[in-house]
């Protein structure tokens, strides 16, 4: 047990105690005080007074529940492990010795002076009347009151406080929360029972003073003795709870085992389709599987589509749908994406949206209800679309009229964005500023500059100046050129091998076309000449008019900025495409129901083949059937397009209202919040290409007791690391190292009370590993509860290594409890001795959270 475990602890005068413990010893024991007189710092005599007393057992009435900090099994609690002790915690370490009318035995245990009792229901009888609750049961089934000693306990969470040390003790005992009481009933609990716990006074002069009776005994006798008589006890604190079976969680993990070839699970089934009806031709029978799938994806039969094609394409009767046709957005040519074939000419995929669509069918009228709530924020929404439609046709007027003759001349457009190049952010392989692009080219930022562009306009005086010296105009886009490539000079009669790479035009007026350079030169009268100049890299003007040109359009900016305003986590607006235009932006309801738990409601073989027929505690590792996952998803929300059409609700048709099929752990606002995938307007590639990496985690199937009795078991991933003999897990001692080797869930379902699925952020290829890779364990855990304390419920089979090994068996029980003083036939080699003590107890019944390693490995096909 981590901390430091005391037997007993008393302070104040209570630590003074010396009475020795007898049934006929004072209630309230006498205090040996002893008054030392003086006068003026001078000792002039001694007195021992008589007749003075402590409180005891006798002068309590009531505990404050407030004590209680804690207890086990919770109260109303079901499904218990009938190996536990039950135990209770008190905030003051002292309370349960605080009022004992004796002190310590030789062999230094304590007596306290009250104690924990758990009593089936069928023997318990509890009555009112009273400021306390009045317990009548037989003595019998009472713990044996001379061993009540070793059933209560000192907890200091601090593990570095010495019990040797009075002060560091005594120093922990006073911080609030750092130390606590406890008590434990060493009852042998019986599966498939209700019991009454409750705390009571162990002292016979407590009792009755706490039932009013009178008179109250002076004396320190027993609350009960353990014969079938009835007993009456006060009740302090009480509360229910109900017992399972008696496999413990560890007896329940170590009964799992891989599922097998033989157990039928995930293998794919076939559909037949020899008689398709209409004017389809027959085909063999084509595999099917469902949302997860175990091993490879099982090679499928030809099957040709092109009577499927005309069907779709029909006008006479009524045509074969068309799947996700409302939602398929065509790609720059024209083509529609490859998906939309892809699930459309494949049976098996037309099913798949066919299960999607029939489970929006089965839940239209909900989902109807929930998208009329959301409608409110779309009058806002569509406000703001056309307000930002406006201000697109705005722009784009402006942009047709000012800008767009300027690309023609890059160099113009470059000068016209100049001002602006450092806050100008241009696409690329790494988008940047314009400046930053152009820094460390030929092209100095200083020609952008609006002091430049004034000097080169054709109206300015160095133009014309330069213009009536040359007799010709200033070509300002050869000039820029002449600049990007290196090339301009400031002698207009130099030789070409005298060409210099230009000067930063904020010193001089070197490096300009020749004519011009004349003229500013005369205009400035003062002739300069080059200097020899560093080199540079010729910049591509044309490129960089370009990106400039495309920056400067209005459509993207205002499409992102509308974006931005409308796309927090749960926004009706989707679009087409990242970065397409306004008028592409769609309205629609949004639901954050995983698919998957509608998909169930259609079978569990739709999940994953066979799983209804998983055998008992067996565990299977699939992973998710992306083109089956993305065609139930289409095929739902190409029903629901079509709802909402007939029901002419004020939304855009091919909205994308579910994205999400797993129900995934993730914080607000993250990326997969809104979904396991993108909009389907956004989808372009292959039928399986746009399900979420983090969507495609591996899944672990379940089923048995262990996941019925401990629902709140806590599963992860936990990498392995080479060892002396073999793979072993990774030390977790730090936090740090906890979450380098770590990975825990990151989606849940239940498919019954015992099948469960948990996902991994990891595939199944990387929890398997390879040879220079030992992968990763799944653990189960046993959720950290508290404090537990028990024994096994069923013997090892060998010799117990550890006080953890140590089960019912091998321990003596004397009237259904505990014996204490009676050591186990054969002990561990390891840890303390057993002895009738509380601190040792505590160490040898502590029962630590399970947790079973199972290599990935081991769990895939």
């Amino acid at each position: 047990m981590s901390g430091t475990v005391l037997r007993w602890t008393r302070t104040g005068l209570g630590a003074a105690v010396t009475q020795q413990r007898a049934d006929t010893a004072a209630a309230r024991p006498p205090l040996p005080l002893s008054l030392r007189l003086s006068r003026d710092g001078h000792h002039v005599g001694q007195a021992d007074p008589e007749g003075l007393a402590l409180l005891g057992p006798g002068d309590v009435t009531g505990l404050d529940e407030r004590q209680v900090r804690g207890w086990w099994p919770p109260p109303d609690s079901t499904g218990v492990s009938a190996s536990d002790l039950a135990h209770v915690e008190l905030a003051d370490p002292a309370a349960p010795w605080l009022v004992t009318p004796f002190g310590p035995d030789p062999d230094g245990n304590l007596i306290p002076w009250l104690a924990l009792v758990v009593v089936p229901q069928a023997q318990a009888t509890l009555t009112g009347g009273g400021a306390l609750l009045t317990l009548e049961t037989p003595g019998s089934e009472l713990p044996p009151w001379g061993t009540l000693h070793a059933w209560a306990h000192v907890h200091i969470a601090d593990p570095a406080v010495d019990p040797d040390d009075p002060a560091a003790l005594r120093a922990a005992l006073a911080r609030p929360g750092a130390a606590t009481a406890r008590l434990l009933c060493p009852r042998r609990l019986r599966a498939e029972t209700t019991y009454r716990a409750a705390l009571v006074p162990t002292f016979a002069a407590g009792a009755h003073a706490a039932l009013g009776i009178l008179p109250v005994p002076a004396t320190a006798a027993p609350a009960w003795s353990n014969t079938p008589d009835p007993v009456r006890l006060p009740v302090y604190v009480s509360w229910r709870f109900t017992t399972g079976e008696a496999a413990t969680f560890e007896d329940l993990a170590l009964a799992l085992r891989p599922a097998t070839g033989a157990d039928a699970v995930g293998a794919a089934r076939r559909i037949a389709v020899d008689r398709p009806g209409r004017s389809l031709p027959a085909a063999d029978p084509l595999p099917i599987g469902g949302a997860l799938r175990v091993g490879a994806v099982p090679a499928a039969p030809p099957y040709d589509p092109t009577a499927l094609r005309a069907e779709q394409a029909s006008t006479i009767d009524i045509p074969t749908p068309t799947w996700g046709d409302w939602h398929a957005e065509p790609d720059t040519a024209g083509a529609p994406p490859r998906w939309l074939a892809q699930l459309n000419e494949w049976p098996p995929h037309r099913v798949a949206a066919g299960l999607g669509a029939a489970a929006v069918r089965a839940h239209q009228e909900q989902l109807m209800a929930a998208a009329w709530e959301q409608a409110g924020q779309w009058a806002e929404a569509d406000e703001q679309l056309r307000h930002a439609q406006t201000a697109l046709a705005t722009g784009l007027r402006v942009h047709a009229a000012r800008l767009a003759p300027l690309t023609a001349v890059p160099g113009l457009l470059l000068q016209l964005a100049g001002p602006a190049a450092a806050r100008l952010k241009v696409a690329g392989d790494a988008p940047r500023s314009l400046a930053g692009r152009i820094t460390g080219s030929c092209l100095p930022l200083a020609v952008l500059s609006v002091p430049a562009r004034r000097m080169f306009r054709p109206e300015g005086r160095p133009a014309r100046r330069a213009a009536a010296l040359h007799d010709g105009f200033l070509d300002r886009g050869a000039l820029l050129r002449r600049y990007a490539a290196g090339q301009p000079t400031a002698d207009p009669h130099a030789a070409p091998e005298q060409i210099s790479t230009p000067q930063p035009m904020t010193q001089s007026v070197v490096g300009l076309e020749p004519h011009l350079a004349a003229a500013v030169a005369a205009w400035q009268d003062n002739e300069t000449r080059a200097a020899a100049p560093p080199a540079c890299t010729a910049a591509e003007l044309d490129a960089l008019a370009d990106l400039t040109a495309q920056a400067l359009h209005p459509a993207a900016p205002l499409t992102a900025r509308v974006r931005a305003r409308l796309d927090p986590a749960g926004s009706p607006v989707t679009e087409a495409a990242p970065g397409t235009r306004i008028s592409r932006l769609r309205v629609g309801p949004r639901f954050d129901v995983p698919l998957v738990d509608l998909l169930l409601e259609q079978g569990t073989d739709w999940l994953l083949p066979g799983a209804a027929r998983l055998p008992d505690d067996r565990l299977v590792l699939a992973e998710p059937d992306a083109a089956f996952i993305e065609a139930v998803t289409v095929g739902a929300n190409h029903e629901w397009s079509r709802e909402l059409l007939w029901r002419r609700f004020p939304a855009e048709r091919g909205c994308s209202s579910f994205t999400r099929f797993w129900d995934r752990h993730t914080g607000a606002g993250s990326a997969a919040a809104r979904g396991d995938m993108p909009d389907l307007t956004a989808w372009h590639g292959e039928l399986g290409d746009h399900l979420d990496p983090a969507a495609r985690s591996a899944v672990l199937l379940a089923r048995g007791r262990l996941f019925r009795d401990h629902p709140d078991l806590v599963v992860y991933a936990h990498r392995a690391v080479d060892g002396p003999s073999g793979v072993r897990p990774a030390d977790t001692r730090d936090e740090a190292a906890w979450q380098a080797a770590v990975r825990p869930a990151v989606l849940t379902g239940r498919i019954a009370p015992d099948i469960r699925l948990f996902g991994f952020p990891l595939g199944t290829a990387e929890l398997r590993g390879g040879p220079d890779d030992p992968g990763w364990f799944v653990v189960l855990a046993e959720p950290p509860t508290g404090t537990r304390f028990g024994l096994a419920a069923d013997p090892a089979g060998e010799p117990p290594r550890t006080w953890a090994d140590l089960s019912w068996a091998d321990v003596t029980l004397t009237g259904g409890n505990l014996d204490p003083t009676a050591a186990p036939a054969v002990a561990p080699a390891a840890g303390p001795a057993w002895a009738a003590r509380s601190d040792v107890l505590a160490a040898v019944l502590r029962r630590h959270p399970f947790r079973l390693f199972l290599h990935a490995d081991r769990l895939l096909p």
